[in-house]
């Protein structure tokens, strides 16, 4: 399969944090403080000291200490914690968050069983390492772990309605439930909500699939599928991905359905019902057709149950995408001139035809805007189509830096500066966003 890496060194900087593990390590010694954790057999310096032995709790304190010895093999090795999760953690941490998510829970209705993901991974024998990793998750991340388990259910969700049956369906639990776990890699400070993330930071979030895909692979019990689509569930359709631009077949059928349940399971619990709708109808060329379509069946049965209509004021801010169309159209043809730009082209002119579609554009525009003021159902559905296209804008923002980060040295000067003009362009076109 050819890569093509987006990201300098990215395969070199998810291995040196596999090997490195220092913030997955911190969250295990951070765990120690409140429950058990402990060595699994005696811990020895590379010089042959003996420094811990069997059965110690380690705590972050100790781990402090250790930290100044070098170790015969990584800290994390050498721990266990009783007990891990499996079972009943499993099946109590999917009612409670069926109880607190109701279109979750409809929606997990609606694949024919809701506890569905519950009995599946009630019924996976987990290698104990693995467990211990998950453990550390709902221990130490609980966010992100709720979130794992959401991705997990709609993934399992996909595969049951495209007739996936028997460990088929062990696989797409489990590679939702594992999907980020190369984020148990990276500092939690980079993932907080209110961290503005510069860049060099950024490096480590394109790096996290192939983090949890080399912690993985590891795991010789599991199907390959898993880790193989783990790493692959930032790519789309369309090449526009990351972290090595795969496109069409070249992401495995796991791999298609997880992005599809880790777009969705990301913005479920902040987003409304006619977002969600909104995000999947809006973005079909980045996204496996049948998973596509099964997340619209579903979601469009489960239905909005009677929400309340809210209009904010975003969805004014379309004469600014209005705008957009017009900017671009200056950049459009000096841009398709470069060989190395032809994404950029590809993306605008894919963006032009949604708007253009959806009447975003200067005939249409004034009839547009009449029709909200007009209706409320049409102006919340205008102010989902609007909240979207600014996603898909600052999605384009991160594609553009990431390809810079490749060919930026290959661009010629006339190139280069207008492709970051267009960069700096972009942000005056979200307004309120």
């Amino acid at each position: 399969m050819t890569k093509i890496t987006l990201c300098p060194h990215v395969d070199n900087l998810a291995s040196e944090t596999v090997a490195d593990a220092h913030h997955f390590v911190s969250a295990v010694t951070k765990l120690g403080d409140t429950q058990d954790v402990i060595a699994q057999e005696d811990i020895f310096a590379s010089n042959g000291m003996k420094l811990i032995a069997k059965g110690a709790r380690i705590n972050s304190r100790m781990a402090d200490q250790l930290a100044h010895h070098k170790l015969v093999r990584p800290l994390q090795s050498f721990l266990s914690t009783k007990p891990v999760v499996g079972g009943n953690h499993f099946a109590n941490d999917v009612e409670h968050l069926l109880a607190q998510f109701p279109l979750l829970a409809r929606t997990a209705f609606r694949s024919g069983d809701q506890m569905a993901i519950a009995h599946t991974l009630v019924g996976i024998d987990f290698p104990p390492l693995l467990a211990f990793k998950l453990t550390v998750m709902r221990e130490q991340r609980p966010a992100l772990y709720q979130k794992s388990l959401t991705v997990a259910l709609l993934c399992l969700c996909i595969g049951i309605r495209s007739g996936a049956r028997g460990t088929d369906l062990d696989s797409y639990a489990v590679a939702g439930l594992c999907h980020d776990l190369g984020e148990l890699y990276i500092d939690p400070v980079l993932l907080a909500p209110e961290h503005v993330i510069n860049a060099e930071e950024r490096r480590f979030i394109y790096a996290h699939p192939i983090t949890g895909y080399l912690t993985l692979k590891e795991f010789h019990q599991l199907d390959p599928t898993i880790a193989r689509a783990v790493w692959q569930h930032h790519e789309r359709m369309d090449g526009s991905g990351y972290p090595y631009g795969l496109s069409g077949n070249a992401i495995s059928p796991l791999g298609r359905s997880l992005a599809v349940a880790d777009t969705i399971g990301s913005v479920m619990q902040n987003r409304s019902h006619a977002a969600l709708l909104t995000l999947l109808r809006l973005n079909m060329d980045k996204f496996d057709p049948e998973a596509i379509d099964v997340m619209l069946d579903v979601l469009g049965a489960v239905g909005n149950q009677g929400a309340p209509i809210v209009v904010n004021p975003s969805w004014f801010d379309l004469h600014l995408l209005v705008e957009l169309l017009n900017c671009w159209s200056g950049y459009r043809e000096a841009l398709q001139q470069s060989p190395h730009l032809d994404f950029l082209v590809l993306r605008m002119d894919h963006l032009r035809m949604v708007l253009t579609q959806i009447g975003v554009n200067p005939q249409g525009f004034a009839q547009l805007t009449e029709l909200a003021e007009q209706d409320p159902t049409v102006a919340a559905e205008l102010q989902e189509l609007v909240d979207e296209i600014h996603w898909q804008i600052a999605d384009m923002e991160r594609e553009i830096a990431r390809h810079l980060l490749e060919i930026g040295d290959q661009l010629n000067t006339r190139d280069s500066q207008l492709v970051h003009n267009w960069l700096a362009e972009l942000p005056r076109f979200v307004g309120s966003a």
